[in-house]
C-alpha cells in the first residue's frame, strides 16, 4: 500500500468518526445491509462485523440493535449478527489499524457503493471520492449516498 493510499484511508476513517452518530450508524447499516445481499460476503462477514464491533448470538437471545442474519454453507442456520451501539462502533473504528480498516471497512464501503458510484474506481481513487463523499455529508449535515 503506497503512502497515498494510506493517506486517503486514514482520511477516511477520520471523516467517518467525525460525523454524527446517527449519520455513522447509519451509513455502517447500509453498507452492511448491501453486502448481505451478496452470496461470497458469507465468507468474509464474521472478521468484518468483528471489526465493526458487532455480536453473534445464539437463535434464543433477545435483539436489542439491529440484527442481520447471514447464511452460510456450512451451517442450516443463518448467524445472526447484533449491530453495536454508536459508541462501541466508534471505538472499534479507532482502534483498528490501518491495513485491517482497509481490508474489512474499505472493502465494506466498496462492495456497497461501486455499483452506484463506478465513476469512483477503485484503490486510491475510490478512497479519495468516498472521503470526499463522508466530509462532504459532514458539512451538509445529510446523507451523501
Amino acid at each position: 500500500m503506497n503512502s497515498q493510499n494510506r493517506a486517503f484511508i486514514k482520511q477516511v476513517q477520520m471523516d467517518l468518526l467525525a460525523l454524527s452518530d446517527k449519520d455513522l450508524l447509519t451509513i455502517i447499516e447500509q453498507w452492511v445491509h448491501k453486502n448481505i445481499l451478496v452470496p461470497s460476503f458469507a465468507d468474509a462477514c464474521q472478521p468484518t462485523f468483528l471489526a465493526l464491533g458487532y455480536t453473534r448470538v445464539s437463535q434464543a437471545s433477545t435483539l436489542p440493535y439491529t440484527s442481520h442474519s447471514v447464511l452460510n454453507d456450512d451451517r442450516e442456520e443463518p448467524e445472526q449478527w447484533i449491530a453495536p451501539s454508536s459508541q462501541q462502533l466508534r471505538e472499534h473504528l479507532l482502534k483498528i489499524d490501518i491495513n485491517s480498516f482497509d481490508r474489512y471497512i474499505i472493502t465494506l464501503a466498496f462492495q456497497a457503493l461501486h455499483e452506484t458510484h463506478p465513476d469512483w474506481y477503485e484503490g486510491v481513487t475510490f478512497n479519495a471520492q468516498l472521503a470526499n463523499c463522508l466530509r462532504h455529508m459532514k458539512t451538509k449535515g445529510g446523507h451523501a449516498f
